[in-house]
């Protein structure tokens, strides 16, 4: 979106220049600029060509490999497929070069399915001409050829001048490129507005517009519109209707082995350790995003058992031993499962949140009981998939996020974060971290330390500014004693589930 924005401007000036005859504008680039190219000559019309190159393919062939996040479009795969992007050039021209050699995501056969699209798009509106497919015999570049073929497109369709045939590269000599940057070497100013800056100020602007209630009743309205919100615009759908099973895998003495589908295609495995020979009255969910091996010997998780819980642990979808084995691009360790499930309008965030939905369902299948108290417990970003359920399930009793992101808002890139807690729009529908935590209230919910998006640990003074508007609705609520803000220490978590007032209840969805 901030890349079509952009060229939409670079238009505006263009039409300044008095050199510049505003009625015959092309656009044309490679790869992540061929991408540029398809979105931006289809949304403004005053491109009167567009010649995408080695990026045109099939939005479903980018599920299953690895591509650049910022040429995702969240959700796109529920509402057109890529064919209907390029069908908004028509009846402008559009010639699509695709290369031999290319990766998948951007071949000449997932190119054709899409163009096949645009085909009927462009015959409905008398102009079958206008659009061409050419390909080379070649690899993901902008080669020579490839250029040949759209200086001879720009020529008959801005100039009026033959027929669309290659036209020679003429002689030239390219600028060195660091003679074209506005700010040379290192001399862009400090205070430049960087994208986090950018989203920074956007999230902010947004969170300035909610409106805290001043009573329980407008709360309680409030909460159900948000949880609804939360369920379906942001986490795209909680599938509860979709087929599922649970089943014991193992069982033993004092613990057993449970697999869960939550829906058709995906098993999960989950490991729990009882108290006594049967399910107790308290259940602890342990989650962290590197694995149940992990989460299971953690402090915390022994410290729950040697207290009396029953402390279950699970691999989520596409994490622990169930992550995709080629996933990790750079620091994220998530790059292209995150990807995918935005590709499909579901988050990784609301993905993990029916996962855990579907682990209670599973127990309660099992079992045949509810336990008194259900403690959902996350560990670094698993805290933020913690609140997210909770915020969604009424069954969660208590809920625990233990050095965890306090906010999505950031002018510097994330540290030590997942790319599948962020989801599109959660801004926007229901606000930051501290308002998932207000989502999950009257019911007990600890805040355990936290750190910003850059992987600074939150101070007790800041940690309390962090969740203000949490601690708002706690005392909206006439339950001040049900949000605790604790340092991020196993005991201090303990302590405060020991602590919880009886007074907390079950709510939600």
């Amino acid at each position: 979106g901030l890349q079509v924005y952009e060229n939409m401007r670079a238009v505006d000036y263009l039409r300044t220049r008095p050199e510049v005859d505003g009625s015959k504008i092309a656009i044309t680039g490679a790869s992540g600029g061929g991408n540029q190219t398809m979105y931006a000559g289809a949304f403004d019309e005053r491109f009167g060509a567009v010649v995408p190159v080695c990026s045109v393919g099939n939005y479903q062939a980018y599920l299953g490999t690895a591509c650049c996040m910022c040429e995702v479009v969240p959700g796109a795969l529920r509402f057109t497929e890529e064919g209907g992007v390029l069908g908004l050039t028509a009846p402008r021209a559009l010639l699509v070069i695709n290369a031999t050699k290319d990766a998948i995501q951007f071949s000449i056969p997932e190119a054709k399915k899409s163009l096949a699209f645009a085909e009927r798009v462009y015959k409905v509106l008398n102009a079958p001409d206008n659009l061409r497919h050419t390909t080379f015999d070649w690899h993901h570049d902008y080669s020579q050829a490839m250029r040949e073929a759209m200086y001879g497109w720009l020529a008959k369709h801005l100039k009026g001048e033959g027929d669309g045939s290659p036209i020679p590269d003429p002689p030239m000599t390219t600028e060195d490129p660091e003679s074209l940057r506005c700010f040379p070497g290192d001399t862009r100013p400090a205070d430049w507005m960087t994208i986090p800056k950018l989203a920074a100020r956007e999230g902010r602007r947004l969170l300035s517009n909610k409106k805290h209630p001043a009573d329980a009743e407008t709360w309680q309205s409030q909460a159900a519109d948000l949880r609804h919100a939360l369920a379906e615009r942001v986490f795209g759908g909680q599938p509860l209707a979709a087929p599922w099973n649970a089943s014991v895998l193992v069982q033993a003495d004092d613990w057993d082995m449970i697999a869960i589908q939550p829906e058709p295609g995906i098993t999960l495995q989950a490991i729990r350790v009882r108290v006594g020979n049967r399910p107790g009255p308290r259940l602890a969910v342990v989650l962290d995003l590197d694995g149940a091996a992990k989460a299971s010997d953690s402090p915390l998780a022994k410290r729950l058992r040697h207290e009396g819980w029953d402390v279950v642990t699970v691999d989520l979808r596409a994490t622990g031993a169930a992550a995709w084995p080629t996933d990790r691009i750079g620091n994220a360790s998530d790059h292209n499962t995150a990807q995918w499930g935005l590709w499909i309008g579901r988050p990784l965030l609301g993905q993990w949140a029916f996962d855990i939905r579907r682990l209670l369902d599973g127990l309660k299948k099992i079992d045949g009981i509810t336990p008194e108290r259900i403690a959902l417990l996350g560990q670094g970003p698993a805290g933020i998939v913690a609140l997210a359920a909770a915020a969604v399930d009424g069954r969660i009793t208590d809920v625990a996020a233990i050095d965890s992101l306090a906010s999505f808002i950031t002018e510097t890139p994330y540290k030590g974060q997942r790319m599948g807690v962020i989801a599109p729009g959660l801004l926007r529908e229901v606000g930051d971290v501290a308002d998932l935590a207000a989502l999950c209230l009257p019911r007990h919910v600890v805040i355990a330390g936290g750190v910003l998006g850059d992987g600074t640990r939150l101070t007790s003074e800041r940690q309390q500014q962090m969740f203000v508007s949490a601690s708002h609705i706690a005392r909206v609520l006439n339950s001040p004693a049900s949000l605790r803000l604790v340092d991020a220490d196993v005991a201090n978590v303990l302590r405060a589930l020991r602590d919880r007032q009886p007074a907390a209840k079950r709510g939600g969805a």
